[in-house]
């Protein structure tokens, strides 16, 4: 039964009529042992009983012929005194002896009546001793077969039990496992749950955050549009050639800026143009009390550039080209982040305006958010290797503070194109304090060659000179050993990108030439292989290999 206890939790249901049928089994065993007990109980009891009273029988037969011989001796004695005729006492006495002798025979008879009840008595003694042997002998023999019974039975149920146990326990572990597999999912649904509830419980906060700084912002914003300035803030210089058709909307959207334009001032340098620029120009100096317009003959973009940094007065300076626009809320933007961080160096996102389509498309390679270190304000020290990957070196896009200008002595080349690369990456690579504000303030128009730039004769190679410039000027400013790998990186995807708009074959194969022969060695990119170079520069690099069989030892 203790088997069966300890096994009964491992057997499944349908072994109940089993153990019920084998319960019955044993109880029916056990019922017939007390039976056979019972009857061989009885039985020994009525043979005692029988044998008890055939002896008190014939005891008591054997009393009353005893005391009828007693009595009849006694009665023949009287006799014989009482009879005085010897003929008489010889007749008694041998009336007597009759008696006596017939008394004799019966005592005899009675004797052996008595003998062979004792016989008798003595052999059902031994049959009621060896019945009782048979029976004590069948009653060993039943136990022991139901013994040898009972332990077959308890091996039978030792092995099923032990079958049923393991297949019980097989399947109690099957059942575990896809129970633990059911725990593991609800676990992972869980996690999940709890991690996508947690990130939006954290995006929740953060929208709340941005909410709340977006109300503190406005707020900042509202009492920066109320603010009348004693001091100029911003100084901005928009070289001007032949910019006519564009240049009302360029100044429209600067003069209608949500900041007081006690804020800021506007320096137009004309070029030379041949249109209607002066002519606009003029009207709006006559308008607009804080626009000084410089005229010069046409010396390209440099020079008007750095002819406005001459006369301007702001706390910082910002460059326009005349054939583009910029969000009517730009200036208190920046302002509010020069508030927030005092940044030497303020970036704006910039996108592009398709004039032919009339539309706005992104431009993502003015701007690279993911490569800007996780902080409101860095520095060359944080992205020293992508420092000048983080943005072109265009200078219209950025405003820079004049005071970092001025102190270092940085100006524009007088080169026709990438004249901003040595000025706009130099300021950067010094700079301590740089912030970035990725909404798309500026708008650049594409679709007519309308700025001064336009004239992009590249047929000499000014580009090399714009990056060799770059590289004396941050070798001066003792900032090259730190910024060598991503000028070097920029370098490469400059000038391949700039031989690629070389029209004329034999021109560009010319520049090509150069650049293998010269400016590669120039610049160390002769002994850098693939794993210097950024991963996405991949497809600039195999044009650079490709450029280097055309032409190296031939």
């Amino acid at each position: 039964m203790g088997i069966k206890k300890n096994l009964k939790k491992f057997l499944p249901s349908s072994s109940n009529t089993f153990m019920n049928r084998t319960a019955e089994l044993e109880n029916q065993l056990k019922g017939q042992k007390k039976l056979m007990q019972s009857q061989q109980q009885q039985t020994q009891a009525l043979l005692l009983q029988l044998l008890n009273g055939m002896a008190k029988e014939q005891a008591q037969s054997l009393a009353r012929h005893k005391e009828y011989k007693t009595t009849i001796e006694r009665k023949l004695m009287d006799l014989k005194e009482d009879c005085l005729d010897t003929s008489v006492q010889e007749t008694a006495l041998a009336k007597i002896l009759d008696i006596q002798q017939i008394t004799q025979q019966e005592l005899s008879i009675i004797e052996g009546k008595m003998s062979k009840l004792e016989t008798e008595t003595e052999l059902i003694g031994i049959d009621l001793a060896q019945v009782t042997e048979q029976v004590h002998h069948q009653t060993d023999s039943i136990a022991q077969q139901h013994k040898s019974n009972c332990e077959h039975q308890q091996q039978g149920l030792q092995t099923l039990f032990n079958n049923l146990a393991a297949k019980q326990k097989e399947e109690w572990l099957e059942q575990k496992q896809e129970f633990q597999k059911q725990i593991d999912s609800l676990v992972k649904q869980q996690e999940s749950f709890f991690v996508k509830t947690q990130e939006n419980f954290k995006m929740e906060i953060e929208q709340l955050a941005l909410a709340e700084q977006e109300i503190y912002k406005e707020k900042m914003l509202q009492e920066i549009r109320d603010l009348n300035f004693e001091q100029c803030i911003f100084s901005i210089i928009i070289p001007v050639y032949n910019a006519a058709p564009y240049l009302k909307e360029c100044l429209d959207t600067i003069f209608k800026q949500t900041l007081h334009s006690s804020g800021y001032e506007v320096i137009c340098v004309d070029d030379g143009s041949t249109d209607d620029s002066a002519i606009i120009l003029k009207e709006y100096e006559e308008k607009y009390t804080n626009l000084k317009v410089i005229n010069q003959e046409n010396q390209y973009l440099g020079a008007a550039r750095n002819n406005g940094m001459s006369l301007a007065t702001g706390v910082y300076i910002l460059f326009i080209d005349a054939d583009d626009f910029i969000e009517y809320n730009m200036l208190e933007q920046a302002y509010l982040r020069i508030q927030q961080t005092h940044a030497e160096i303020i970036i704006v996102g910039a996108n592009i305006y398709d004039e032919v389509h009339h539309k706005f498309t992104p431009a993502p390679w003015l701007l690279r958010p993911s490569y800007l270190p996780d902080k409101l304000v860095f520095s060359t020290n944080d992205i020293s290797e992508y420092i000048f990957h983080i943005c072109t070196a265009s200078v219209w896009n950025k405003f820079i503070k004049r005071e970092l200008i001025e102190v270092n002595n940085i100006q524009f080349t007088q080169l026709r194109t990438v004249e901003d690369v040595p000025f706009t990456y130099s300021l950067m690579a010094i700079a301590t304090t740089i912030t970035v504000i990725t909404q798309d303030l500026y708008h650049l128009r594409r679709g007519q060659s309308t700025n001064i730039s336009a004239n992009n004769d590249l047929i000499d190679g000014a580009f090399f000179e714009g990056y060799q410039l770059l590289q004396e000027q941050l070798q001066n400013l003792k900032v090259y050993d730190k910024v060598q790998k991503s000028f070097i990186n920029r370098v490469l995807s400059g000038c391949i990108y700039e031989i690629s708009r070389i029209q004329n074959q034999k021109q560009r194969e010319a520049i090509e030439k150069l650049f293998i022969e010269e400016y590669c060695y120039n610049f160390k990119i002769h002994n850098k292989d693939r794993t210097y170079f950024y991963e996405e520069y991949t497809k600039i690099y195999n044009e650079y290999l490709q450029l280097v069989d055309k032409y190296r030892n031939k």
